[in-house]
């Protein structure tokens, strides 16, 4: 007879470190290390995700209906941090190289000119290369809560 195990006993559900772009002014400063396409939960095509080691920043959470919840999230150091995105930055970071520098900023909500639904303007900047994670000083491991796909 085999012994049941208690599959809650001793375990937890990690957080995902999923930028969520709670409150304009939120903000993440990081080093990208890669992207990867998933299918949209909205039905239609891929969803681009960003892979990126946090180095500073701070973001609120957000409910179902994207409305932030809870205190402020303080980005920790060294720790892996992913964010989709809504095409407000992508081209930008699409040009970022593996271990560059880049810097996220929640501006505001937009109404679109056309209508629909209002949208995240997020900014975006590329700084220098980050020796310490090309040096291979930096331990990137993928969250697992999200299939990692190299790109």
């Amino acid at each position: 007879m085999s012994e049941e195990l208690d599959f809650d006993s001793g375990f937890a559900t990690p957080p995902t470190n999923q930028i969520t772009w709670g409150k304009p002014g939120d903000v993440f400063r990081g080093t990208y290390t890669g992207s990867r396409s998933v299918p949209s939960k909205f039905g239609k095509g891929d969803t681009t995700i960003f892979d990126m080691i946090g180095d500073a920043g701070h973001y609120f959470a957000v409910d179902e209906d994207g409305k932030p919840v809870g205190d402020e999230i303080q980005v920790v150091k060294d720790e892996v941090y992913y964010v989709y995105t809504k095409n407000t930055f992508e081209d930008v970071i699409r040009k970022a190289k593996i271990g560059q520098k880049v810097l996220l900023r929640f501006i505001e909500m937009v109404k679109p000119k056309t209508g629909g639904k209002p949208y995240k303007l997020v900014q975006a900047k590329l700084g220098g290369m980050d020796d310490t994670y090309l040096s291979g000083g930096l331990n990137m491991k993928p969250d697992n809560d999200v299939p990692f796909l190299k790109s």
